[in-house]
């Protein structure tokens, strides 16, 4: 059987990898600027809002000086309240043409937050992935090793599982000449109930524990999409 890893996984993992990857550089950036800047004081001198779809959005235009001349910094991100009033004193800390709030700011909030979606995108798709490599390897090895047997259809549940809005189907098969019945996890292939009637299924059955097998669908309807 191959081992396909299952392109959700992937996606996640590189999709989690990618986030976790740019915010850790702008935290890095960050760090750096409050590590090796300057310390100095500024003065809210406007807060400036901008109407948007989902409502109104501010963030606060700072005038400082540094070396004898008076600049002016304006956050990147904006905050749906605002904590800062015209005429505030702030710290900031300045480095070459980069300047950054002292302190907590949404700024932060903001990156930590993609920190962790990131992290819980990569994670999530890792561990997807590894069980799902774990368990084609755990059929591969039944197929193997295990002690084969023939069952035939018994009826299909419909789930409430669905993959690119297609329900899946769980399979129940009965051993030839016996009264065991086995199932298959969900799964997402277009066949009839007649079709399913004429065909038999192999399973393969681990010999150190009965309660774990494999029903060959692949030989009928090729490599399937089970859902995890």
């Amino acid at each position: 059987m191959k081992q396909r890893i299952k392109k959700t996984a992937l996606f996640m993992l590189v999709f989690g990898l990618l986030i976790t990857s740019i915010s850790g550089y702008f935290t890095f950036k960050q760090y750096e600027l409050i590590q090796h800047g300057q310390r100095v004081s500024g003065t809210v001198t406007r807060i400036i809002s901008v109407q948007g779809d989902d409502g109104t959005t501010y963030k606060p235009e700072v005038t400082y000086t540094i070396g004898g001349q008076t600049k002016t910094y304006t956050p990147s991100y904006s905050s749906s309240i605002t904590t800062r009033e015209v005429g505030d004193r702030v710290v900031l800390y300045v480095y070459g043409n980069r300047a950054t709030f002292g302190g907590f700011h949404a700024g932060w909030i903001g990156l930590t937050v993609a920190l962790g979606l990131g992290l819980i995108f990569a994670l999530g798709g890792l561990v997807w992935m590894l069980r799902h490599l774990k368990r084609y390897d755990t059929y591969a090895r039944l197929k193997r090793y295990g002690r084969k047997i023939t069952a035939r259809f018994v009826r299909k549940d419909v789930t409430s599982y669905k993959l690119n809005d297609q329900a899946g189907s769980i399979i129940y098969v009965q051993e030839d000449g016996g009264e065991r019945i086995f199932q298959t996890h969900p799964i997402f292939s277009d066949f009839s109930i007649k079709w399913l009637e004429e065909h038999v299924f192999d399973v393969y059955i681990d010999p150190a524990n009965p309660e774990e097998y494999y029903i060959d669908i692949e030989k009928h309807f090729g490599e399937p999409s089970p859902h995890y």
